[in-house]
């Protein structure tokens, strides 16, 4: 489990798989503890966060000012404050507004998640995986709320996609422990490991631990590239964790720009093609559904639209990343066949 600088995100939280990975971002976490213990052994109970209580309440109340993605950001913070409250009845108890917090929160989808990643620590897989079937029967909805006294529940349908990332993680979690994993699979590790955790949410840093275990070795992730710092407003002890601009949820279908490839299967020939045409060069990554780069150039768009030749590659899923000019990065899956 990662040991998180103080500030956000305070936690890697849920599920310890006993692992690190080598962070090289000065947006990291300030320290990297590699600890023992289980792929499902729970977080030991965080000690009483009573001088936090201010903070906590302004989250409650939801007044704080979290800049662009504001509705996601609000999420995070609601999410990560939950994981820390539930380990800390203490501090819930000495304040009636986040008592009421806790109450309201309870039928969203922070409870939700929260007793998906009980479930797995419990080594209750079945219950685990029968709220998964849930979710995935589009029976979990976003539950917004505000309170006569002003507490609001910020879980808004803006973070789906910070929701399905976690969803995604505890598939992928369930199908390690089973010695299930897919290739399929494999790549998607990959996919969730290179996303920015600031964006999309701690569970890359969960991603990022399981991705060392299936493949047996410490991952490199730099967040300042995979974030983007030049737009990001780096998060550091220096300026007490103020955020300045978040980068877009990086996704194919979120975010003024996207890229797309055709034709998807293909037979290593294809198009990249850009949702808003910029014509701006732009650095290309390619990686194996084992988590190794095998491709790696500048290419160059026309009319929005660049051409890949990968004569020779192997047939399997692969992940392409792109780094854009402005340092957004974006990742899309395809098949060769």
């Amino acid at each position: 489990m990662n040991a998180a600088a103080p500030y956000q995100p305070t936690s890697n939280g849920g599920i310890n798989f006993g692992v690190g990975y080598i962070y090289s971002s000065s947006i990291a976490p300030i320290s990297i503890h590699i600890v023992g213990g289980s792929p499902y052994s729970c977080p030991s109970t965080p000690p009483p966060f009573t001088a936090h209580v201010p903070g906590f309440v302004n989250v409650a109340l939801n007044n704080v000012s979290y800049g662009v993605n504001m509705e996601q950001n609000q999420w995070m913070a609601q999410y990560n404050m939950w994981e820390y409250l539930q380990n800390d009845p203490k501090t819930v108890n000495s304040n009636s507004l986040l008592q009421e917090f806790m109450d309201s929160a309870a039928l969203s989808r922070y409870a939700y998640l929260t007793a998906i990643e009980n479930y797995l620590a419990w080594g209750q897989r079945d219950s685990a995986q029968a709220l998964l079937d849930n979710a995935a029967d589009g029976k979990l909805y976003a539950y917004p709320s505000v309170s006569k006294d002003g507490v609001t529940v910020t879980d808004y349908s803006k973070a789906d996609e910070i929701v399905n990332n976690y969803l995604s993680f505890y598939q992928l979690a369930l199908n390690y422990a089973d010695s299930s994993l897919s290739g399929t699979d494999s790549g998607e590790i990959v996919m969730l490991a290179n996303l920015c955790p600031f964006s999309n949410g701690a569970v890359v840093y969960r991603a990022r631990g399981l991705y060392t275990l299936v493949y047996n070795e410490l991952g490199n992730w730099n967040d300042d590239s995979v974030c983007g710092s030049g737009d990001y407003g780096k998060r550091s002890a220096g300026n007490n964790g103020q955020q300045g601009n978040l980068p877009t949820i990086r996704n194919l279908n979120a975010g003024r720009q996207s890229f797309s490839i055709y034709p998807n299967p293909n037979n290593g020939q294809m198009s990249v093609l850009q949702r808003i045409p910029d014509n701006e060069p732009a650095s290309m990554e390619i990686w194996s559904a084992e988590g190794k780069s095998i491709y790696r150039q500048t290419i160059n768009f026309s009319g929005g639209k660049a051409q890949i030749n990968l004569n020779g590659i192997a047939p399997g899923l692969y992940m392409l990343q792109i780094r854009s000019s402005k340092g957004e990065s974006y990742t899309a899956k395809f098949i060769v066949n």
